[in-house]
């Protein structure tokens, strides 16, 4: 016990300490703002940023959990993202990751207009796949992880919730490589890597899927991957015809493959209710100090500017996975974005408790939908 406890004073002052070293500089002339969930903790200078990262990385884990093999750990110490203005960045690129003691990751976001919405989905994912791997198989296992489980991965996170891109990586796949396969398969996770390399890197995670693969087999495909196996000798076990050919011959022909649909797939319904319960919640509201029971509340905070921040934030993602939401849930998630609306837009009330009511009203239906069909596949 007293290991334990000593064991997570350490860790309580490391975490302190690093935060220490980034927002020492910015207190001075500027107020932080944190917030975070379970993997990670968020800090920038604005609540809207900080909110909406904080979605984003609930994405990133909710997309990369089913390809791994333990779910619902409780990583401690988390994930720090910071989200660095210019002026405040100390590194070249989007961004940085950093490697601690007890398995601490930190993230630097480089927070400029210019960042791309890919390169956020790709940063998060490769900060959680590090930790994640130093959680489970050790801190050694960063020199040996390869890069392309979080560069596929993080690509189809990106692609989920703008599955207009599809067309973009089937363009790609009818062209002839603009890269070898063993820039795909390279084995530093923090090689420098263009566009390409990341397209490249979720096809051959398609043509994984799509090969037949139980699901089982490729999430111990990813993990033996992250813990430092060889590719090249992984696709061997599933296509015994690489044990003769050439890798770069296979990969031209292979890759022309894969399946790219237009018409995506939609999420599960509990999914899909599960994300509109988490938009629907406003925990961090409530543990800054502010009176909130249920969403009526929202109304007499609608001038707050924290909640400005956070309505903003969620509506900006709301606009970003509507299309992948399953149907049944459609209308949910379309009148909660008409109710955030309603506030940021200062609305009178009698249009917020309309947008109120249309959500409640939505959300019930649906879930009564998802009950009946339920009940109905098991019969």
């Amino acid at each position: 016990m007293q290991v334990s406890a000593v064991k997570c004073f350490l860790q309580f002052i490391l975490i302190g300490f690093q935060f220490f070293l980034w927002a020492a500089p910015v207190r001075a002339t500027e107020n932080l703002v944190s917030g975070g969930n379970a993997y990670f903790e968020i800090v920038g200078l604005d609540g809207r940023s900080v909110s909406y990262v904080n979605d984003l990385s609930r994405v990133v884990v909710e997309k990369c959990q089913p390809y791994l093999n333990f779910h619902g750990a409780d990583f401690s110490p988390r994930i720090l993202v910071a989200l660095r203005p210019q002026a405040y960045a100390d590194f070249a690129g989007d961004y940085a990751i950093r490697l601690g003691a007890q398995g601490f990751v930190s993230l630097d976001l480089k927070w400029e207009p210019n960042l791309g919405l890919s390169t956020v989905f790709r940063a998060l994912t490769d900060a959680y796949l590090q930790r994640y791997a130093q959680f489970n198989f050790g801190p050694a296992v960063a020199d040996r992880m390869s890069a392309w489980p979080a560069r596929a991965l993080g690509q189809m996170a990106y692609l989920k919730m703008r599955l207009a891109e599809s067309v973009t990586l089937k363009r790609l796949l009818d062209a002839e490589p603009r890269i070898a396969v063993e820039q795909v398969l390279e084995r530093s996770a923090h090689a420098e890597a263009t566009d390409v390399v990341y397209w490249e890197s979720y096809a051959l995670l398609a043509l994984l899927e799509q090969s037949g693969m139980t699901a089982a087999s490729l999430r111990n495909c990813i993990e033996s991957a992250l813990r430092g196996a060889e590719l090249s000798a992984l696709l061997t076990v599933q296509f015994p015809e690489l044990a003769t050919a050439n890798l770069q011959q296979w990969w031209l022909l292979k890759r022309k493959e894969v399946v790219i649909s237009n018409n995506e797939w939609c999420e599960s319904l509990s999914v899909s209710r599960e994300w509109l319960e988490n938009m629907a919640a406003f925990d961090s509201f409530r543990e800054a100090g502010f009176e909130f029971k249920n969403l009526r509340e929202l109304w007499p905070h609608r001038e707050v500017p924290l909640l400005r921040e956070m309505l903003g934030a969620r509506l900006e993602i709301i606009k970003l996975r509507i299309a992948e939401v399953n149907p049944a849930y459609f209308n949910t998630a379309r009148s909660l974005g008409a109710l955030f609306e309603a506030l940021l837009e200062d609305a009178p009330k009698y249009i917020f408790i309309h947008a109120l009511v249309d959500y409640m009203t939505a959300f019930e239906d649906a879930k009564l939908l998802e009950r009946k069909t339920l009940q109905a596949l098991e019969r």
